[in-house]
């Protein structure tokens, strides 16, 4: 078999910016662990390096080795056989060079090899399992750690060692196996759906390019994503005070997505899932200690450790934010469709009452869920005793969460909007630098694993991407201020 196909994989099935992104978090967080384990003096640093840098390989895994599937199907839809065998094999070739290498490094320094290489891999086949699995399916694999978490005092959980590993390596490998070979003989392998493998989101981005980073916020999006729902899952916005005297509310009903307000029925549809997860994990803790029903979730909220609250919050503010941010650059970037119709909407008023009643439209609920969430986490830290470096780190995430969505709905309002590159940029460093968290506030204790200075450099970290939002929610201000009117396009 010819090798160039192979080496050509990465080039044909992901765009440049999406490439050197990745492989720039990757080659960042080796440095870091390796400089980690250089410097540190636990007993146990080579193996907290290894879950920075496996940590990276997720990243990986889900965007730069799972999008060889979309041309896999190409290539069977044109009746292509010698291009997938060599998409299959560039596959296995590029997932052992990005372990092998950050392993070689890492190993090389004096770490555990054997374990290094075992971490890495798992990180890369759990990235790339979630990006094959249908959606549901990768959710759920993605609240793993919460699940593991739960059940660590329950049951007799053998010692995460190399067998252990590699088991678990080996049966993600068969589940990716089997996505691929299932996604390749459906009848329609590029419908999208709830159903479907995450992966087939970023098709449209593949098929122009991915040159342009605005495609996020195209028209094309926003109606990928109502079609890639199902029918009992599509919004039913609540039109009851609207009008003229309720300019706020008006604003979130032409905004839609998440801001838009909903029926309850509509509600209920969309929290059935969550309450379903919620029941099936009452149901396991039942099975597995024999709790009295009253007790469970008294249970769950005693076993749940502060790495895990704060995994919950961190993850799920920057989320919101990020929900929030692509719903303005989606509207703000479309001059043809809900722009025209906000200018029109009657009982704006001008000027700063104009301004007060976006901002409120588009952030309140915002900020009121991260700062209940804030407010609730800082309880829960006090109760467990945490430190304040902790609660300082803590503090900082949730802040930086709210400047993310703040910064660029003012830069959308001001006619100053930001690159996309940037969202994506300051995405990846809050997701890098959560992780880093997870690190010092790791899931199954209450004390960090690492020492006073690798957290105060997290917090020197949070600080510096907390002033460059403030620095650009300022600039986008200034437009916004000097703007005759906010509804008008970038």
């Amino acid at each position: 078999m010819n090798a160039a196909p192979m080496l050509m994989m990465p080039l044909r099935t992901t765009a440049p910016c999406m490439r050197w992104l990745m492989l720039g978090i990757l080659g960042l967080l080796v440095l870091g662990a390796a400089a980690f384990e250089v410097f540190s003096h636990q007993s146990d640093a080579s193996l907290v390096a290894a879950v920075i840098t496996g940590y990276g390989e997720f990243f990986v895994g889900m965007l730069l080795l799972a999008p060889f599937v979309l041309l896999a199907i190409d290539a069977r839809q044109l009746r292509l056989p010698t291009i997938q065998r060599s998409i299959v094999f560039g596959l296995i070739l590029y997932g052992a060079l990005l372990v092998v290498v950050p392993s070689a490094i890492l190993g090389a320094i004096g770490g555990n090899t054997a374990a290094i290489v075992a971490i890495l891999a798992l990180g890369l086949t759990i990235g790339l399992a979630i990006g094959l699995l249908p959606r549901y399916f990768s959710v759920a694999l993605g609240m793993s750690p919460i699940l593991f978490s739960l059940l660590k005092h329950r049951l007799s959980l053998p010692h995460p060692g190399l067998l252990v590993l590699w088991t678990v390596i080996a049966l993600l490998g068969v589940i990716c196996a089997w996505c691929w070979w299932r996604q390749m003989r459906v009848a329609d392998p590029y419908r999208q759906g709830f159903g479907k493998p995450m992966v087939l989101q970023v098709r449209h981005a593949n098929r122009i390019g991915w040159n342009d980073w605005n495609i996020w916020s195209g028209p094309f999006d926003s109606t990928r994503q109502i079609r890639s729902q199902p029918q009992w899952l599509q919004a039913t916005a609540d039109l009851h005070d609207t009008g003229p005297n309720y300019p706020q509310r008006s604003i979130r009903v032409v905004l839609g997505g998440w801001l838009m307000p909903r029926t309850w029925p509509s509600m209920l549809r969309r929290w059935a899932i969550a309450l379903i997860t919620l029941v099936m994990f009452a149901i396991l803790l039942e099975l597995t200690r024999g709790l009295p029903s009253l007790a469970i979730l008294a249970d769950i909220a005693r076993s749940l450790t502060f790495g895990v609250w704060v995994w919950c919050g961190e993850y799920g503010a920057i989320g919101l934010s990020l929900v929030v941010v692509l719903i303005v650059q989606q509207r703000w970037r479309r001059a043809n469709a809900e722009l025209p119709l906000l200018a029109l909407l009657p009982g704006l008023g001008r000027g700063a009452t104009l301004i007060k009643h976006l901002m409120t439209a588009t952030l309140r609920r915002l900020f009121c869920i991260q700062f209940l969430v804030l407010v609730s986490l800082l309880v829960i830290g006090l109760v467990k005793h945490v430190d304040g470096l902790s609660l300082g780190i803590l503090l900082l995430g949730q802040l930086t969460a709210t400047a993310l969505a703040l910064t660029f709905a003012l830069a959308n309002f001001g006619g100053r909007p930001l690159p996309m590159w940037s969202l994506v940029l300051m995405a990846g460093i809050c997701f890098t630098l959560i992780g880093m968290d997870n690190v010092c506030l790791p899931f199954f204790s209450n004390s960090p694993v690492v020492g006073t200075l690798p957290r105060v450099l997290l917090i020197a970290g949070w600080l510096v991407l907390l002033l460059a939002l403030v620095w650009l929610s300022r600039r986008g201000w200034r437009g916004l201020q000097r703007r005759p009117h906010p509804f008008l396009p970038c």
